[in-house]
């Protein structure tokens, strides 16, 4: 039985040597992991130093676990948000459940945006019900690339080269960067990105055309696709394509779409199909 907890660990609820100890057997990722010893304690939580964060960035968080009995049984894993004095701001549950099968090692993993005012965070990792063992392993905090998915949720009359195309609806948005009232990306550092976009138009008549652009600091740097003379009418077509563009902090990025024919005369696509959507990330 060891004295205390690993380096740069601690105690967060239950008694270090009854309700939790080193375990150098029952081992996945280096020469220990902790384990959750079967008692009656109900709650038995260990909790890592703190770690510095960045406002507003994304983080991976991650751990290894592993338990004997999955009748009821909790495992927990969650990150808790520090002030720069390390006062707590809030707690998130990444896994709060029954592992899938006993007697197994499960990664277990989620990507949280730090908040605005936090500057510090740390892992907690146990049990939540009694009388069961568990293990923890190769738990960290790892910087995410800011990266975003949105798209238009419904169809859309207001675009002709007028403003950016606003994809409304997020799938995710690591890092907060992409603003869903103004369809623009601002890109937080310094950095190389790449973006991804789609537009789906209908147009009226044989003969007209839609184009689509990239929109960087509100000027057009590179054509998506452009259809012209040919299409019948009510014709829906497809605007897609990719640019990796080097961007300094605070620069943005948009789609600008256009069409043949006065504003709100033309239907963009929008709905869960993703019909018309824009992505994007930060490559370094």
């Amino acid at each position: 039985m060891s004295t205390y907890p690993p380096g740069g660990w601690s105690v967060d609820a239950g008694t270090w040597g009854t309700d939790m100890d080193r375990e150098t057997s029952v081992v996945e990722a280096g020469a220990n992991a902790i384990h959750y010893i079967d008692t009656a304690t109900t709650s038995v939580r260990v909790a890592s130093d703190y770690y510095p964060v960045v406002a507003g960035s994304p983080y991976r968080i991650s751990a290894l676990m592993q338990q004997d009995d999955i009748s009821s049984q909790d495992v927990t894993f969650s990150l808790a948000w520090f002030t720069a004095a390390k006062g707590y701001i809030s707690g998130t549950f990444i896994f709060k459940d029954n592992l899938p099968d006993v007697d197994t090692w499960y990664e277990l993993s989620g990507i949280l945006n730090a908040p605005s005012t936090a500057r510090f965070a740390r892992i907690l990792l146990g049990r939540a019900t009694a009388s069961f063992n568990a293990y923890s392993a190769y738990a960290k905090i790892e910087p995410h690339p800011v990266c975003f998915d949105a798209y238009l949720s419904a169809a859309s009359t207001n675009y002709n080269k007028a403003a950016a195309v606003v994809c409304d609806t997020e799938l995710f948005d690591y890092g907060s960067a992409y603003a869903t009232g103004t369809g623009l990306f601002t890109a937080p550092a310094d950095g190389i990105y790449t973006f991804n976009a789609q537009i789906t138009v209908t147009l009226s008549s044989a003969g007209e055309w839609a184009a689509a652009w990239f929109w960087h600091n509100g000027a057009a740097v590179k054509g998506i696709t452009a259809y012209a003379v040919g299409h019948a009418a009510s014709a829906q077509v497809v605007s897609s394509g990719s640019i990796t563009i080097l961007m300094a902090r605070g620069e943005t990025m948009g789609i600008l779409a256009g069409h043949s024919g006065a504003i709100g005369t033309r239907a963009y696509a929008g709905g869960t199909t993703r019909a018309t959507h824009f992505s994007g990330f930060k490559v370094e």
